[in-house]
Order: C-alpha cells, then structure tokens, then sequence
C-alpha cells in the first residue's frame, strides 16, 4: 500500500476514533473502514462518493486530503496536516455514521463500487435518467389537475385522472432513495389524502402540495436551487395538523 492511501485511510480513522462509537456507529464505521481498505481506486471512489449527497462531505474532505498528498509534502508536515485534517473530519464522520442505517450505508458504498468497476453503469445510469424524466412529466400532469381542483371544476373523469397520476408518481418515487425525495412525496400524499376526503372539495393543501412538488423536481434535477421556503411550507402543513 503506497503511502498516500495509508494517509487517506489513517486520517478517516483517526477521525472516527475520536468519537464515541455505540453500536450503530460502529457498525456503519466497521462499513466505511472496510470500503476505503478494499477499494482498488481510493481516490476514484472518493470522487463518486462526491456525487451521493448523504455523503457528498464527507467525500469533499477526504478529496482535499487526497489534494494534499498530490502536493509531495515535506514528512515533517504529515503529522500536523493530519491533525487538522482529523479535527475537520470529525463532525463530517459524525453526521455519516449517524444518520445512516447499516444497510442503508452499505447499499450507497456497494453502488459506489459497482460504478467505480464499470459494472452496469450505462444501462442504470440510463435507467435513472428515464424514471426522472417519467416523473416530471407526471408532476407537470398533476399541476393541471391542482388548478382545477384549486377552481373547483373538477369532473367526475378528472378526479379519476387525478388519482391515477398521483398513484404513478407515488409507485415511481419509490426508486429514489434520497430522504428528502421521500419526506416530501409522504407528505404530498397525506395532503393528497385530505382533498379525497373531502370530496375534492377546494383545498387549504393546494399550496404545500405544490411546494412538495418544486422540492421533488429540484431534488430529482440535482438543481443548485434554494428551496429552503417550499421545504418549511410542506412540512408545516403536516404539523399545522397535528396541532389541531
């Protein structure tokens, strides 16, 4: 092992290790330490883990650590670079080895590795981009059937239509893994819920639904977008609710 992937490795596992690591931490940790060992191109996987936003940081700091072996550093600077380096990791490694269930985690590190590999990347990637371009047609679809509700002039074909679409959107939703993806497609069909039982009668929702659906959109285009407002407006929705 050469010695700049002994320092990529060393600097994520002095930063886990200064953590207090439950079982669940040490699971997903025992997950990542066995990725970066076995990884054939470290700084290629490193690279693809840029592009997973759960763990799109945690691949920025290691990048610049792998930036920083590139730059043929004088060995005296090793120890304090990775000291800083560490205490910048720190938090990162926290928040992954949080917020992942095992299975999860090992789902996102075996995608990267298959993808690194070259085994099967064109037919998923092709796959991926068809279910995206399915579901904003179909979001762009329902945005009709919101105004109509929204004006009260639904037919009785309409609310039929309506139902299917939804029912499309919420099966195609369901090949995206990403939690905000699905944190607003739930809510979108509880508020979605509500307007059936009211007999489509004109709904307080329309609005939260349709920030559910710019979050959705902006989420599946990877679009460098503030929806921070669309995002509090639907789930303040769900709570307003809950308070009632």
């Amino acid at each position: 092992m050469n010695w700049e992937r002994e320092y990529i490795i060393q600097t994520y596992e002095n930063a886990a290790n200064n953590l207090r690591l439950n079982s669940h931490r040490l699971i997903n940790h025992t997950l990542l330490k066995e990725f970066f060992s076995d990884c054939e191109n470290l700084e290629r996987s490193i690279d693809e883990m840029k592009k997973i936003t759960e763990l799109a940081k945690l691949g920025v700091r290691l990048g610049k650590s792998v930036e920083f072996t590139h730059s043929v550093p004088r060995f005296i600077e090793l120890s304090s670079a990775m000291k800083e380096q560490v205490n910048e990791l720190i938090p990162i490694v926290r928040e992954v080895l949080d917020s992942f269930a095992p299975e999860e985690l090992a789902a996102k590190l075996e995608s990267i590795k298959n993808v690194v590999a070259g085994k099967k990347v064109k037919t998923e990637a092709k796959k991926s981009t068809n279910t995206v371009v399915e579901v904003v047609n179909l979001i762009r679809e329902v945005d009709d059937y919101l105004n109509l509700c929204s004006a009260g002039s639904l037919s009785s074909d309409d609310k039929e239509k309506f139902v299917e679409i939804v029912s499309k959107i919420n099966s195609a939703l369901n090949n995206f893994s990403r939690d905000l993806i699905i944190e607003m497609k739930n809510i979108f069909i509880e508020l979605f819920n509500r307007i059936i039982s009211r007999g489509f009668s004109y709904p307080e929702e329309i609005e939260a639904m349709r920030a559910c659906l710019i979050v959705t959109v902006a989420e599946l285009k990877e679009k460098e977008v503030d929806v921070s407002q669309f995002i509090a407006l639907a789930r303040n929705s769900i709570l307003e609710k809950e308070e009632e």
